[in-house]
């Protein structure tokens, strides 16, 4: 029980080596890559969500509008 504590808790940080290929900097380099990526993700797909809304509520206002 107490080694597995131990084994997630344990701070990812300090089983990195400090350079080369998965070292600290490349993985700090990695994250930020990561959090543009999906900036870019969610950027794109609120777009293209509010971009049916929108559109959905146009149809909303013309059948309305059409009924009376």
């Amino acid at each position: 029980m107490e080694w597995e504590y131990k084994l997630h808790h344990q701070p990812l940080m300090t089983k990195l080596p400090l350079t080369g290929k998965g070292g600290l900097k490349n993985y700090e380099e990695n994250i930020k890559k990561s959090e543009k990526e999906i900036n870019n993700i969610a950027k794109e797909g609120w777009e293209l969500f509010s971009s049916h809304v929108t559109a959905f509520n146009m149809l909303v206002y013309i059948f309305r509008r059409s009924k009376n």
